[in-house]
């Protein structure tokens, strides 16, 4: 089977597949598409998270959390409370509906292999280290910094730093190229099998148009 072209509201567009269907957004919307062999199933809003992958659980949306430095006069001195905000983690679930997820420390960057999505986390111990320049000078806020590594069949509304394998990150933050769109988009998952079921998707023209999507049954030519 196959459906009608599908307007393109925005060049930048995510796709992740698991199973028997096919995730999509297009960036700089808060609208998330689930689509099977029948058409699209159902859509989801965001609110503000973009997609990352999918697996058996659903599909993981990440929300990233603004930082600035925290500058202190003190070396002692404790760190600035963070802002509450909406949990950064959402998860689409297969048969509709989202779920926020919580997780223990500041996560602010994601990424995502195969079998897991990998959160990165600020959290205690810290300390402080002197900054002369640039201005203001005093003590900049030092956070411990772990991978979180969190299966992508898993199941929970809070995320504690010890309840899924983790390892520890030195210096800056940094992802993959699993985790840049454009990669995503055009090179990594053309082309996804799941359930018997062959997805193909591309976009006409090399600079945009319309996004076509195409599922094919086991052993089948004929979308």
């Amino acid at each position: 089977m196959s459906w009608p072209e599908i307007p393109s509201p925005s060049p930048a567009l995510t796709i992740a597949s698991h199973a028997d269907r096919v995730w999509l957004q297009y960036r700089g919307t808060d609208v998330l598409a689930c689509v099977t062999v029948d058409g699209v199933h159902h859509a989801e809003y965001l609110e503000g998270s973009h997609l990352l992958t999918a697996g058996s659980s659903g599909a993981w949306c990440f929300r990233p959390t603004r930082t600035r430095d925290d500058v202190a006069r003190t070396a002692d001195e404790p760190p600035l409370p963070r802002p509450r905000s909406r949990p950064p983690l959402l998860l689409a679930h297969p048969g509709g509906g989202t779920s926020p997820i919580d997780v223990d420390g500041v996560l602010v960057a994601a990424d995502f292999d195969e079998q897991s999505v990998h959160l990165a986390v600020e959290h205690t111990p810290w300390s402080r280290t002197y900054r002369g320049t640039p201005t203001p000078a005093g003590y900049v806020l030092q956070q411990s910094k772990s991978w979180i590594h969190l299966p992508l069949d898993a199941s929970t509304t809070r995320i504690e730093l010890d309840d899924y394998p983790r390892s520890r990150a030195d210096g800056a933050w940094h992802t993959s190229e699993y985790a840049d769109i454009t990669y995503n988009e055009l090179h990594r998952r053309k082309r996804a099998i799941g359930d018997g079921v062959r997805w193909h998707w591309g976009v006409t023209g090399r600079h945009g148009g319309v996004l076509i999507a195409k599922a094919f049954r086991a052993g089948s030519s004929t979308p």
